[in-house]
């Protein structure tokens, strides 16, 4: 059974500011496993955390399709979902499922994470579909909303408890202002979306 759906995006060219931050920076989003492997060749290094992103708001865009009560913010599940890699090359979700349960009201199913990425020079797109086994009492949690995909940029508030930490709210604000909107030349405070 799917449990949720989740796709992003995102043009490489908005993290090339990304080389300016420092590794205790990045280190908000990624793993030292992913960091290490996005900074061995410089060459790929946007393309690599550009399409590692993209994998972790696809996962947040399944997880709350499934569990939209969940109020982990997505600055903290960037820190709890890692792509890693088989033997043979082929991406792959390392999810703390003990921490998304935690502040889920749903059992501790299993679930499986199916992940894909790819990238060109250009864009870089992961696609995440959450799986399990059909529940014992055949509900679907989709029950009231068959069709909810979550594949926007853009989360509706109102599916959201408000985070209690004012000031990782802030944090996670102005992290996305950075990646998705850029600073017209000229401009004191004002942005202009991509």
């Amino acid at each position: 059974m799917i449990y949720g759906i989740g796709i992003d995006s995102v043009d490489i060219k908005r993290f090339n500011h990304w080389n300016t931050y420092s590794e205790v920076q990045l280190k908000r989003i990624f793993s030292s496993q992913e960091l290490a492997y996005c900074l061995k060749e410089e060459s790929k290094k946007l393309e690599r955390l550009a399409v590692r992103f993209a994998a972790k708001e696809a996962f947040y865009k399944a997880w709350s399709s499934y569990a939209p009560e969940c109020t982990l913010s997505f600055m903290n599940l960037c820190t709890k979902v890692h792509v890693a890699h088989h033997a043979h090359g082929a991406p792959y979700l390392i999810v703390d499922w003990n921490i998304l349960f935690k502040n889920s009201k749903h059992a501790s199913t299993p679930i499986r994470a199916h992940l894909s990425l790819t990238h060109t020079k250009s864009t870089a797109t992961a696609l995440v579909v959450l799986e399990g086994d059909e529940k014992e009492d055949n509900s679907n949690p989709f029950s009231e909303h068959s069709s909810h995909i979550v594949s926007d940029n853009v989360y509706d508030d109102s599916l959201y408890e408000e985070d209690e930490d004012q000031e990782e709210e802030e944090e996670e604000a102005e992290l996305i202002q950075e990646i998705y909107f850029v600073k017209p030349k000229g401009a004191n405070n004002a942005y202009t979306r991509h």
